[in-house]
């Protein structure tokens, strides 16, 4: 949602449109930027979710993406 409003700020001609856009896309990167710290700290106190039970199927597809992992 942010980068098409940033590109579609540059489109805009100067003036109080583009500066609302600018706004917002400022506003929700922000908003962005916060949850993710939030989001970063949370995993850090309290550690990874426990691991799902998977079928034996997606445990041998998914140790070509993660390998270490079985």
């Amino acid at each position: 949602m942010v980068i098409p409003f940033g590109f579609i700020m540059m489109r805009v001609p100067a003036g109080e449109v583009q500066n609302q856009l600018f706004d917002l896309h400022r506003s929700i990167g922000f908003l962005i930027l916060c949850l993710s710290v939030i989001r970063v700290f949370v995993r850090v106190v309290k550690g990874a979710p426990p691991p799902a039970s998977l079928p034996r199927w997606q445990v041998r597809l998914s140790s070509g993406v993660h390998p270490g992992r079985r």
